[in-house]
């Protein structure tokens, strides 16, 4: 911490200091997955965010990876369902019969559950 721009104040002289800027780092330990680094620094956002008047910044080499990883869940419940919309759609003018449009919907449906469902109840991670 050679850094002499760590803290930045101004002396006013007979003991008024003000400080201007400081920079601190905090550090976890622990063998954490990405899901978890993701929350971890995502709560860290929110506590930041209850103080904007001091104009804070939550910087991490990898925020990137954690915002795509926080975001995959609700993009992921968009594509399902505009698959799903897209593929009734579609059997709905192919298949003149309604009861195999719905076979057919149910069966994309299904696959979906099963594929992203199921994986998460059995922990596997799909994590790079």
């Amino acid at each position: 911490m050679d850094d002499k721009r760590i803290v930045q104040f101004r002396d006013f002289g007979l003991g008024n200091i003000s400080v201007d800027s400081f920079v601190f780092g905090i550090s976890r330990g622990g063998n954490l997955n990405w899901l978890e680094r993701a929350f971890f620094v995502d709560k860290i956002r929110n506590i930041v965010d209850q103080f904007p008047k001091f104009n804070v910044t939550v910087f991490d080499y990898d925020s990137t990876i954690y915002d795509l990883i926080l975001g995959v869940k609700t993009e992921m419940l968009k594509a399902v369902f505009v698959t799903l919309t897209c593929m009734a759609l579609i059997c709905f003018f192919v298949i003149p019969k309604l009861r195999c449009t719905i076979i057919a919907t149910f069966s994309v449906l299904s696959i979906s559950y099963t594929l992203l469902g199921t994986l998460g109840w059995c922990g596997q991670d799909i994590d790079p």
